[in-house]
């Protein structure tokens, strides 16, 4: 969660220019979002670890290291993009402030950079997410055959 100070307060709003506002609640909802891939992220890792063993007996182990390496990178992505998104809302905190007049397209770019950023992890996760699954249906289903 950002300090206070790089809330934006509803009297500093007036400084933003329309699409501003715009981009600062795009920008508040990819917060809320990021915090939930962070969960999701960590359920995922949760999953392999409680499979882990069947993973291993089934003779799934290429695929729990994949796995294991694709949540890595997942987790990795998600700080960064923290990182960025932290950075964005403080620059719409000077801009709304009257102290950022020559930051704003600098904003511009970043916000772009950061939106196709977040949809490409998105996307990339989304895909993950099925393999992941396909992967632990085989397990359950070579599990079924193992032990009837």
């Amino acid at each position: 969660m950002l300090p206070v100070r790089y809330l934006i307060t509803m009297e500093a709003t007036d400084n933003l220019i329309p699409f501003f506002e715009r981009y600062y609640d795009t920008a508040r909802q990819w917060k809320s979002d990021l915090a939930f891939f962070k969960t999701e992220i960590a359920f995922f890792h949760q999953l392999v670890d409680d499979y882990f063993l069947s993973l291993l007996e089934t003779g799934h182990l290429s695929e729990l290291r994949e796995a294991v390496d694709k949540l890595d990178q997942f987790e990795h992505e998600e700080n960064r993009l923290q990182e960025q998104l932290d950075n964005l809302l403080k620059t719409f905190a000077l801009i709304a402030e009257g102290q950022g007049g020559l930051l704003s397209n600098q904003l511009t770019v970043a916000y772009m950079d950061l939106s196709a950023s977040i949809t490409k992890v998105y996307a990339d996760f989304h895909n993950a997410k099925k393999e992941l699954f396909h992967t632990v249906e085989k397990v359950m289903t070579d599990r079924k055959l193992l032990n009837p």
